[in-house]
């Protein structure tokens, strides 16, 4: 009599279903959006602004006094240029307390030789160039004082601000060597 036939089938005929082309279109979907994901990455990541910041203390030696020194150090390990236009400092806890400073670093003429060779803002960055400051210990430390009050908690939260001609901020926590030296300044304060 009469047959019907359906026109959509979602299986071969035999109603048996073909592994191995499934799990090969499963797999094609899975690399195409791996692709795409990887290469949106690449291009972003290209694009960012990556600078590697250290403030710590140092002592100079050979020719130069055995004097310590606030080393600020970037590295700009980026593949994208960037400008430095100004250094500063945050401290305080969320937005109690919180003061911010720039620093100043035009050294007078009777500058210590360590000092001289310093970086002059602004500077550019290349991939793999690298800015220095080198501030004497003991007037930095009495300005840090001075500046994070006597407050050690708020203290603990110094960190150093790198600017950008991009209005972007980098932001890096003091090292231990230095924070140990500030707190001893501000034991001496308090007595």
């Amino acid at each position: 009599m009469f047959e019907v036939y359906s026109s959509v089938s979602a299986w071969p005929l035999n109603d048996k279903i073909n592994f191995s082309t499934s799990i090969a279109t499963w797999l094609t979907a899975v690399g195409t959006i791996g692709a795409v994901i990887t290469s949106l990455w690449f291009a972003w990541s290209k694009n960012r602004l990556r600078l590697k910041v250290h403030v710590g203390l140092m002592v100079a030696m050979g020719d130069i006094t055995g004097d310590q020194y606030c080393r600020i150090r970037a590295v700009n390990i980026g593949l994208r240029p960037i400008t430095i236009t100004n250094i500063g400092w945050k401290c305080g806890i969320w937005h109690w307390g919180r003061k911010y400073a720039i620093q100043d670093i035009s050294f007078s003429p009777s500058a210590s030789e360590i000092q001289k060779i310093s970086s002059k803002l602004p500077l550019l960055l290349n991939h793999g160039d690298e800015f220095n400051v080198y501030l004497p210990a003991l007037n930095w430390l009495e300005s840090a004082s001075s500046f994070v009050g006597k407050n050690r908690i708020i203290a603990k939260s110094l960190k150093v601000t790198v600017f950008t001609s991009t209005d972007e901020v980098i932001e890096k926590k003091v090292s231990g060597d230095l924070m140990k030296a500030l707190s001893g300044t501000l034991k001496d304060v308090q007595r």
